[in-house]
């Protein structure tokens, strides 16, 4: 070893100012337990972020760290659901507590994301895993079926310094949901979040596939423009809704490349080519 060499850092190439706060967070949960689930987790992202520092902690002793295969052990014991993510809704709620209301206002951003279908028996809950999924959140009758879609909430904080994005619930679907469904999962998304002192002020979709929900909430840009509702829990707040326009550009795109021939304000658009 060099004379003069700093040696307080497991790996001196790694700046400590990216592993300390993990260093701080894993102290405070290792006080619940080491086999608690947010003691595990923050084990998992200490590990992603530095492996070398995760080893020479846990070889030193310095914090009672699992071993790779006891994460992987406890990790996949985990259970996986649709519905509502209880551990992400909690650190949303201990990140905003006791902050100002212009701080606590969010954004809530839904999507639709096609998954493969998979069917398996779940010999532990004795249920069976890849059917269309509502976690019961609904009220309308749900059909059967295999799942191959994945409709997912986001929370995203807009004030800095504190913005951030955070799923926090997502169901299975089979195609497009319904779109009573999702005004019904929409409204009580921003009932939960505003239980976790989170007060949505907009939401935003791509606006293609979710034209039946922004009808549902009377959203139009017609004649008689119409961009925003009553907040479920606080009818002196209003929630607006926007479009994804990058998204938009993009469809537009998709458009054109596989129709070639595109109908704009009645005058029919051709190729270069052509």
């Amino acid at each position: 070893m060099e004379v003069g060499q700093d040696t307080s850092h497991p790996h001196p190439h790694i700046e400590p100012k990216y592993i300390e706060p993990k260093l701080k967070h894993l102290q405070i949960t290792a006080s619940l337990g080491e086999n608690s689930f947010e003691f595990l987790m923050q084990c998992v992202l200490l590990k992603m972020k530095c492996n070398k520092a995760y080893i020479h902690i846990r070889a030193n002793l310095l914090l009672p760290l699992p071993s790779p295969s006891t994460i992987r052990r406890l990790l996949s014991s985990s259970e996986c659901r649709f519905g509502f993510n209880e551990l992400a809704l909690e650190h949303i709620a201990l990140a905003l507590k006791d902050l100002p209301l212009k701080l606590r206002l969010c954004c809530l951003m839904w999507d639709e994301i096609q998954i493969t279908k998979d069917l398996r028996f779940d010999t532990r809950t004795l249920k069976w895993k890849g059917i269309i999924d509502y976690a019961g959140q609904t009220t309308i009758m749900v059909p059967n079926g295999l799942a191959d879609s994945l409709v997912c909430s986001r929370f995203r904080s807009q004030t800095p310094p504190w913005r951030w994005i955070q799923p926090f619930v997502w169901f299975g679907t089979k195609g497009a949901a319904p779109g009573l469904i999702l005004v019904e999962l929409l409204a009580k998304a921003m009932s939960v979040l505003y239980s976790k002192g989170s007060v949505v002020a907009s939401c935003v979709s791509d606006g293609c596939t979710n034209k039946s929900v922004l009808k549902q909430f009377g959203i139009t840009w017609r004649a008689g423009v119409k961009t925003s509702i009553s907040h479920p829990m606080d009818p002196t707040r209003n929630i607006y809704f926007f479009n994804d326009v990058p998204h938009l550009m993009k469809c537009t795109r998709n458009h054109m490349y596989t129709h070639k021939i595109v109908q704009v304000s009645r005058s029919i658009i051709l190729p270069k080519s052509q």
